[in-house]
């Protein structure tokens, strides 16, 4: 299956402002605002919305995904030497203060913890670990204890074997007290993934059917659906609110309505929906021949000024302010998609044109309230219907 994006368009002065943020909360030693001057190297993604950057030649960050994912204090954070493993140095670093203890340095990381944002209701403290290292394997007596203590919080319920279970994790060095290392797999707002994982959870032992089974389950479920769908335009079969599916994620419900229409709901309301009849991903998920047959030459109805227009009618009755957000942005939803001609072998052929509308919610530059609102609809270009929807508030804060 392709790969999905649909990542934050944000400007590089805008995540430079991430970088900022982070760096607040996290405590490092860096000037404060980091501007364009203090960055040594920067190296863009492939795709919009993600960067790393070195600031002045000592931390390197990586911000995908609506916020920083990735941190190294590139002076002391200790992988260099932990790939290399020079005995000499390893012995001089080992030779080096330790000012905390375990307990100390979970002190230190529970604190960034929570004013990166995160809830420690949803993880689970793993074990703090101090790094050592044994020079000979002939001498397991001997074992040099470095000033490094490792740090990793799981999210409640999953299983640690998948490796792409999320997780946080820090480094502490022991000689600064200090976040040396960061790492963020949670993505919990990556458009899409909850919803392909719900669809593939949406069976009748996890399924939520019928208001006999879990009556109130299915009021707090369906009353934000159909608000959505009334604001949206969108008219499900009659019926369709005794015909649910639903299955809990550890942070989100996804809900299926007519084995067509895919929604997430986190705090009593809708922040992603798909059309799986008509998206080009949710259709490929679910193996719809003929479905993805109805992308290959489809006519488009509506330019990329109209797209605008039908989004921007979209959010407003979806209850969003578009004062609060920067003008909206609009590209084509899937340019790189193609497929081979059944009839002329060799010959690629779009697929149908969609446009990916985005708004970026506005915030004052000195604002340190974590990313901003994003608010991203996919808009197709055959019906001017919906075809995708992702709202990701700005709640990562301290």
């Amino acid at each position: 299956m392709l790969p999905l994006i649909l990542a934050a368009v944000l400007s590089f002065d805008q995540m430079l402002q991430e970088f900022d943020d982070f760096s607040v909360k996290a405590e490092l030693e860096v000037r404060h605002p980091i501007t364009q001057e203090m960055v040594t190297k920067s190296f863009p993604h492939l795709d919009k919305g993600t960067l790393g950057i070195h600031v002045t030649n000592r931390y390197q960050m990586e911000y995908w995904g609506g916020r920083v994912r990735n941190f190294e204090d590139l002076e002391e954070g200790g992988h260099p030497k932990l790939s290399r493993l020079d005995p000499a140095e390893m012995q001089e670093w080992s030779e080096r203060p330790c000012l905390i203890d375990k307990a100390g340095a979970q002190e230190i990381a529970v604190r960034l913890f929570r004013r990166l944002g995160f809830d420690e209701k949803q993880f689970d403290l793993d074990e703090v670990h101090r790094f050592s290292w044994q020079p000979s394997e002939e001498a397991p007596e001997h074992v040099l204890w470095l000033p490094l203590f490792w740090v990793k919080w799981w999210r409640k319920g999953v299983d640690r074997n998948d490796q792409s279970a999320p997780y946080v994790n820090m480094n502490i060095s022991a000689t600064t007290k200090r976040l040396v290392y960061y790492s963020d797999t949670t993505r919990d707002d990556d458009p899409l993934r909850d919803l392909l994982e719900g669809f593939t959870r949406l069976s009748p032992e996890h399924a939520v059917k019928g208001a006999k089974d879990a009556s109130a389950s299915l009021a707090k479920i369906v009353a934000p659906v159909d608000s959505f769908f009334n604001a949206a335009g969108i008219k499900p079969k009659a019926g369709w609110r005794k015909r649910i599916q639903a299955t809990e994620l550890p942070a989100c419900s996804i809900v299926q309505v007519q084995d067509r229409y895919l929604l997430k709901l986190r705090g009593g309301s809708v922040r992603e929906f798909g059309d799986s009849e008509r998206s080009f991903y949710l259709a490929m998920l679910e193996e719809r021949s003929t479905i993805l047959s109805n992308w290959v030459d489809a006519p488009t109805v509506i330019t990329e000024t109209q797209a605008v227009q039908i989004a921007t009618h979209l959010l407003t009755r979806l209850g969003f302010d578009k004062q609060a957000f920067n003008p909206a942005e609009v590209k084509l939803a899937h340019p790189e998609l193609s497929r081979e001609d059944p009839d002329h072998p060799g010959k690629m052929v779009p697929l149908q044109t969609s446009y990916a509308v985005q708004w970026v919610g506005k915030r004052p530059a000195s604002a340190r309230s974590g990313r901003p609102d994003v608010v991203e609809m996919e808009i197709s270009g055959a019906n001017s219907n919906l075809l995708h929807y992702w709202y990701s508030p700005n709640t990562f804060h301290f």
